[in-house]
């Protein structure tokens, strides 16, 4: 290829870095009109430039008074970079500024501090990253693609990729979900508070089990699905919990306190306030003042009692019941009155719906005889279809009542075993009810136990433990 050397000598070619981009610069005027644009391409291929030229700019080149600048001249394709991948969160973890309420007031209740996921719940999706498209340079040289860059996740405890969706992460827990700066993500299924419940964490409302290392605070709230442990004292608050409660100082206050629990509670002592829960009541040291009320035993052998409501599905067993004084204790245990009430009532219901049931047969029996006669009207036809259909739900319902009426026989018969059990000391006046049987103590007793018979309750010597 022969290029002119007037070309050659006027017009310098330079290359971009990357070699996408080719620039043409004038060092003076060409005098030599006879130098054409495929002269102008021949030194552009002479350099290696034979992508993109653009033809357009050429015969503008020639005339162009603006010396030593460069002018693109021809243009190669760009490689397109790859999308780097991400993670998208599907549980919003950002911190929100506590709400200001009517008159200016903040609300430091609702702190949105814990984000609750269930078993199985979608917690993030990984998308992939794109590839990119390569590239070519001026001179016909392929310039490889960049390809994006994976998102950074790392599966932490209780995640998983969902077996239907391997870009998709599920929890395999119950708990709260945590998203760390490095990529982890995780769920605990248990959380721990170090330190109290108070103004800087909230109320606490959580699908798992808490471990509070210090107090719960007066006015503020605990929820949790599962099982609450609070290693310091509960005071004035809303404590639910759907299984076991252990506060392993006290639970005291102005009455306004309440902890309710699906499973069983243990304390070390209570003042003025309540706990009802489905299991057993454990007080450690001494109950004043309190109400309580267990769906199980009241079991605190060593415990003393003062002006409390004791109420227990069949035992109540504690140390001591009374002082002496003003204050007293009244004890509940056993429910066969209610029981006896409950079967009657179901004994009664189930004799009207067996009645109701011989109505219905004997109605529809009476109609299809109408029918068979060709003497059915419209109307007799729709109560037939009426009665029909009562005819088979009414069976389906009295069984289920002749079960409900076999289970209140038994509890019956198994809350006859009711008891009530002194360690120590029982004071007069306090209160005892068995059955629905009340008697009012006369006399202080020691090692008692007490028991409903035949509409009286009885005092034998306390079993050995």
């Amino acid at each position: 290829m022969v290029v002119a050397e007037s070309v050659q000598q006027h017009i310098k070619v330079s290359i971009s870095h990357g070699g996408c981009r080719a620039f043409v610069a004038l060092d003076g005027p060409i005098d030599d009109t006879s130098i054409s644009d495929e002269d102008i391409i021949h030194l552009l291929q002479s350099k290696g430039v034979v992508i993109g030229v653009k033809k357009e700019l050429l015969s503008a080149l020639k005339n162009n008074s603006h010396f030593n600048e460069p002018m693109l001249v021809a243009e190669g394709i760009e490689p397109v970079a790859g999308k780097d991948g991400w993670v998208e969160y599907l549980v919003n973890t950002k911190l929100t500024e506590p709400m200001e309420e009517k008159g200016g007031l903040v609300d430091l209740h609702n702190l949105h501090r814990i984000h609750n996921v269930q078993k199985g719940q979608k917690l993030a999706l990984i998308h992939l990253p794109q590839p990119g498209t390569a590239g070519m340079s001026v001179s016909g040289t392929p310039i490889p693609l960049k390809p994006g860059k994976k998102g950074v996740v790392f599966l932490g405890s209780y995640t998983a990729l969902d077996p239907q969706d391997p870009n998709t992460i599920v929890a395999t827990e119950d708990g709260n979900f945590v998203a760390m700066p490095d990529g982890k993500v995780e769920v605990q299924p248990v959380l721990t508070i170090r330190g109290d419940v108070d103004f800087s964490t909230g109320d606490i409302d959580f699908i798992g089990s808490v471990v509070i290392t210090g107090d719960i605070k007066s006015d503020f709230s605990v929820k949790v699905k599962k099982k609450l442990e609070v290693h310091g004292n509960v005071e004035d608050a809303n404590v639910q919990a759907g299984g076991d409660v252990i506060v392993k100082q006290g639970f005291f206050g102005r009455g306004k306190g309440m902890i309710t629990s699906g499973g069983s509670v243990k304390v070390a002592h209570i003042l003025n306030q309540s706990i009802i829960c489905e299991k057993d009541i454990t007080v450690e040291r001494e109950a004043v003042c309190a109400t309580l009320k267990a769906g199980g035993k009241v079991a605190s052998s060593r415990a003393k009692f003062v002006g409390c409501t004791i109420e227990g599905g069949n035992e109540v067993e504690v140390l001591n019941l009374g002082n002496g004084e003003q204050t007293q204790a009244k004890v509940y245990v056993g429910q066969r009155a209610q029981l006896v009430e409950n079967y009657k009532s179901i004994e009664k219901e189930l004799e009207q719906l067996e009645k109701q049931l011989a109505e219905v047969r004997n109605g529809v029996y009476k109609l299809v005889r109408i029918q068979l006669d060709g003497n059915i009207s419209d109307e007799q036809k729709q109560l037939l279809a009426t009665l029909k259909q009562m005819q088979n739900d009414l069976p389906h319902t009295i069984t289920i009542l002749q079960k409900k009426k076999t289970d209140a026989n038994v509890a019956i018969h198994t809350t006859s075993a009711a008891r009530i059990i002194v360690r120590g000391t029982v004071f007069v006046n306090v209160l005892l009810e068995i059955n629905g049987v009340r008697k009012l103590v006369q006399s202080g007793l020691k090692e008692v136990m007490f028991v409903e018979n035949n509409g009286k309750i009885e005092e034998l010597s306390a079993p050995s433990s």
